[in-house]
């Protein structure tokens, strides 16, 4: 089977003010493999993730520089295009945070929220 990529970073640093967080970090994540950025508190592991999905940019004097690109419909797009739709991005980059943040129902319905958002009826 053959391994296509599916999300590509390229050259890619983040700064916070002028602390540079993450430096020229370029790296190809296949479709459909698990994935795992592990490593030490405090070393970038969450503001890869949030670059991956755009969070970040309404902290003051957060930037990034280099590229990331999402395979969609079998040709790359650079994900900071004007022309990405940010919802359309956040469902399909998905973040599993280090501290569980439930919201205020129950585990199943926590659970079943983000399929619902999805258009995906629950079967139970």
């Amino acid at each position: 089977m053959e391994n296509r990529v599916k999300i590509r970073v390229q050259n890619m640093s983040f700064f916070y003010g002028p602390h540079r967080v993450l430096h020229e970090v370029s790296v190809d994540i296949n479709e459909k493999a698990v994935t795992a950025v592990i490593g030490p508190s405090g070393q970038g592991k969450s503001t890869f993730l949030m670059v991956m999905n755009r969070l970040w940019e309404h902290i003051p004097q957060a930037r990034m520089t280099g590229k990331v690109e999402m395979c969609l419909k079998n040709s790359f797009i650079d994900i900071y295009a004007p022309s990405v739709s940010l919802p359309d991005l956040r469902r399909s980059v998905g973040m599993v945070f280090q501290k569980p943040n439930p919201l205020p129902m129950s585990i199943h319905k926590n659970v079943a929220f983000p399929l619902k958002l999805a258009g995906i009826k629950d079967s139970s």
